[in-house]
């Protein structure tokens, strides 16, 4: 997961709604020597990259003091695994109909406040234990966490054991459904097994996910920390806005189920920030700074507050004047001249400064224009955090597309504009090489074409060679029964003779010439007859026997 989200506005956040700790004394740790403590827990779901959790043990609140005391005391002393992790108080009541129901708390929720809520929907039996129920109706539990303790009521696992639509049903499911504290479940499963009642009533309760983990680590099911979430689209992790992104459905939340790719990532280049300084209207006092988010942003203001005049200012710092209609470029360079005594129209002054933060790659650029006209105009941040002067032109190497309201409203003029836009946006939409990939496909398609027509002419010629064939074959058949079948054989063989009395003759050939190049290869080299002398006797021997040999 991306660490580093500095922007304003939401972004997703791994959220686990059922988690149990050692106060789940019956389920949590079975056959385990050693449970462990706060900070050992904390540290599980931190290594795990969860970023919130509720703490939902089995009707008690007793470690949720414990845990922040703990996350505390992580933080204070540095610890290397500490990771930020949202805390938010809760429980799991075991409630009369023998059903599960997840109540969230304000994270300022403590032990004590929790234990009281258990208390008033009548859980009488030992804190920590789910073999019992509540003596109060599932009913009036809602109503205990929704309206007097002002939670969130989220029944636990509703299409597994103990989850509403697995024990209830008719009449004891009715109210239920038509109850206005619900409008969230936890599902354990992809697709909901919905009553048909739930349909019957066009409810649409938002799913959500948890661990609903009893071990710390991968157990048989396979429900441990990390192991189910659901991701929460919020600008800062908050009761607040956690129950505004259940309300606004699948729009801000995804399960973990349904999504194995993690939702925060967004384009690799972006505008991070704007900055103004000394314009007319803006930044004279203090710089303006507009910072941006990756996915959506909106200016939103009254006629006149400067909304249409900071989408020009972008134009002009990303030098895209060239790319308005005709019509609205003398009103553009009419608004963006040096005002010199603060009467005329122009915008800006002889000090303004316009800057944005493109990030590129993971990479920060600096872009600037100045009215005074000092260059350089695109800076580079280095891994010291120095901007350094970098080279390019800004087109080319910061593409952005700038639509003022103006310039849409003339371009729905002109229907061609739309396509002229997306034939110039070679950087993402690469017309050249889909125009080059199209004439490619348009050759191959028209090579194609005239072999599927040969062959088809090919095809039609099928029934007269066909037929051709059945002839030859009735004459072969009458040629073999009459007596020129013999003739034809006994000619066959007298010709395979033939060839093999040749093919012996000519072996031979090539043995006479194998056995004169070896008579040449045996003979001995020739005596250096200059190293003898004839006055001496045995001289004149070897030289009588020379010449013998020759």
């Amino acid at each position: 997961m991306i660490q580093n989200f500095d922007w304003p506005g939401a972004r997703w956040w791994k959220f686990d709604f059922h988690a149990h700790t050692p106060a789940s004394e019956q389920d949590y740790g079975k056959g385990m020597n050693h449970k462990p403590g706060p900070k050992e827990w904390l540290l599980d779901y931190m290594k795990a990259g969860i970023d919130c959790v509720a703490i939902t043990d089995h009707n008690t609140g007793d470690w949720v003091d414990k845990l922040k005391h703990a996350y505390d005391a992580l933080k204070n002393e540095n610890h290397p695994e500490f990771r930020e992790l949202y805390i938010f108080p809760g429980v799991e009541l075991s409630v009369m109909g023998n059903v599960h129901i997840l109540g969230i708390f304000p994270q300022e929720t403590s032990s004590a406040e929790i234990n009281s809520i258990v208390d008033r929907c009548g859980f009488r039996a030992k804190k920590g234990t789910s073999n019992a129920v509540t003596d109060q109706s599932l009913a009036t539990v809602l109503d205990e966490i929704v309206n007097k303790s002002k939670g969130l009521a989220i029944p636990a696992h509703v299409d597994d054991d103990r989850g509403i639509f697995k024990q209830l049903q008719g009449n004891d499911l009715r109210p239920i459904l038509k109850s206005k504290h619900i409008h969230v479940v936890e599902s354990t499963q992809l697709e909901i097994n919905y009553p048909a009642m739930y349909h019957e009533l066009k409810l649409k309760w938002t799913p959500v996910l948890g661990s609903d983990q009893h071990y710390p680590t991968g157990s048989n099911e396979n429900k441990y920390p990390g192991s189910h979430y659901t991701w929460i689209k919020m600008s800062t992790p908050g009761f607040e806005g956690l129950c505004l992104a259940l309300m606004d459905g699948n729009l801000s939340v995804i399960r973990s189920i349904e999504c194995k790719k993690d939702p925060n990532q967004f384009a690799k280049e972006r505008i991070e920030s704007i900055c103004i300084e000394n314009a007319k209207y803006m930044g004279r006092t203090k710089q303006f700074e507009f910072r941006l988010n990756p996915w959506l942003n909106t200016i939103i203001g009254g006629r006149g507050t400067g909304k249409s005049t900071l989408i020009e200012f972008i134009r002009l710092l990303f030098r895209r004047e060239q790319e308005l209609p005709v019509s609205l470029k003398d009103l553009f360079e009419k608004y963006f001249q040096i005002d010199e005594n603060q009467n005329d129209e122009g915008l800006l002054t002889q000090n303004s400064i316009l800057s944005a933060i493109y990030k590129k790659y993971n990479y920060q650029y600096k872009i600037e224009w100045r009215a005074d006209g000092v260059q350089p105009s695109i800076y580079e941040k280095s891994s010291s955090g120095q901007w350094i002067p970098s080279q390019g032109d800004i087109c080319q190497r910061f593409p952005i597309c700038i639509y003022s309201q103006k310039q849409i409203f003339e371009m729905a003029r002109y229907p061609e504009s739309l396509m002229n836009i997306v034939d110039a946006s070679l950087t993402s939409i690469c017309f050249k090489d889909w125009d080059q990939l199209r004439n490619q496909m348009e050759g191959q398609y028209i090579s194609l074409m005239s072999k599927v027509r040969e062959l088809s002419n090919k095809i039609k010629q099928i029934p007269i060679i066909q037929g051709e064939l059945d002839d030859i074959s009735r004459k072969l058949e009458i040629f073999e029964q009459s007596q020129y079948s013999d003739l034809l054989k006994q000619y066959q063989s007298a010709k395979r003779q033939e060839q093999a009395i040749e093919d012996w003759e000519n072996s031979w050939a090539e043995a006479g010439q194998i056995l004169m190049r070896a008579s040449e290869d045996i003979i001995p080299d020739d005596i250096e007859m200059n190293l003898f002398n004839a006055e001496d006797d045995e001289d004149d021997v070897l030289i009588e026997f020379d010449s013998s040999a020759h």
